[in-house]
């Protein structure tokens, strides 16, 4: 989870890294 990524919008993030299965 890149810390920029994270800053950008946590909730988006998360959910698309979730889907990537990240």
């Amino acid at each position: 989870l890149l810390t920029k990524d994270y800053s950008y919008d946590q909730k988006f993030t998360f959910s698309t890294h979730s889907a990537v299965g990240l």
